[in-house]
């Protein structure tokens, strides 16, 4: 068995048109596939939402937080419409103005 060639590394792809090499590019691939943040939250309210979800994470807890933030700013946005839409257009009407309905 033959050495592996270094100008021919084993794992090689591409992401979003740029060639990498997993072995000497790791860095920079995590750096454009994932994003970390830090966060100063409160440790008593982090455990406290844990137990209560029942999240294994402290990232799982930190990610159902923000989706129920998110889905209730959706929530209230619709709410605050209060069933208009105002560039809204009426849906078309599938029977000519001539015609009975059967009902």
């Amino acid at each position: 068995m033959s050495p592996p060639d270094p100008r021919n590394p084993p794992y090689q792809g591409t992401y979003r048109g740029r060639s990498f090499s997993l072995l000497t590019d790791a860095y920079n691939t995590c750096d454009s596939l994932c994003m970390r943040t830090t966060l100063d939250i409160d440790a008593e309210l982090l455990s406290e939402a844990m137990q209560q979800t029942g999240a294994a994470t402290k990232t799982a807890a930190a990610h159902l937080g923000l989706k129920a933030f998110v889905d209730s700013a959706a929530r209230s946005r619709l709410a605050a419409l209060g069933g208009r839409i105002p560039e809204a257009t009426g849906p078309r009407r599938r029977r000519s103005s001539g015609q009975e309905a059967s009902r």
